[in-house]
């Protein structure tokens, strides 16, 4: 599987997570090109997905990563590398929602999707650079499961306005 490829099958796997929200709308691109970002999430503060609803949009970057046949469901965390340019944007942005989904072959041979988020808030991210050393050009972060059935991303989305 080639990056485009792996790029567009979590993208597309993201969204279609996502979408278990009533209260949500992702607005992720594939193949996308810009700097530092994939898309934004639209939040809702009722299923009633209209402009006076509207409780916030959220920045979001999508990396997608192929392992092969590894077994990824037991692992609740993961580290992965961000680019210090990347911070620095998210930083003067007001952060970023980063997922990563892992692709995997299953021993059935169809292909197994694992996501994984971080909540990167400005605060998070300045404790991020403050460690970084002089001319260091990666990062690494740490990254928790996403829910992927309904009643959890209803939980994970839900908030009071």
């Amino acid at each position: 599987m080639d990056a485009e490829d792996i790029e567009r099958r979590s993208v597309t796997y993201l969204k279609t997570i996502l979408q278990e929200s009533s209260k949500v709308i992702p607005d992720i691109h594939e193949n996308d090109k810009t700097p530092s970002w994939d898309g934004e999430i639209y939040l809702y503060s009722s299923s009633e997905k209209k402009k006076k609803n509207l409780a916030g949009t959220c920045k979001v970057q999508v990396k997608g990563t192929y392992k092969d046949s590894q077994d990824m469901s037991c692992k609740e965390t993961i580290s992965y590398p961000i680019e210090i340019a990347d911070l620095q944007n998210y930083i003067r942005d007001g952060g970023v929602l980063y997922f990563v989904i892992v692709i995997s072959k299953s021993t059935d041979m169809l292909y197994k999707y694992v996501p994984y988020y971080s909540a990167l808030l400005p605060y998070d991210i300045k404790r991020l650079l403050k460690r970084a050393r002089p001319n260091q050009k990666k990062k690494t972060i740490s990254l928790h499961r996403f829910p992927t059935d309904y009643i959890k991303i209803q939980q994970f989305t839900a908030f009071e306005t």
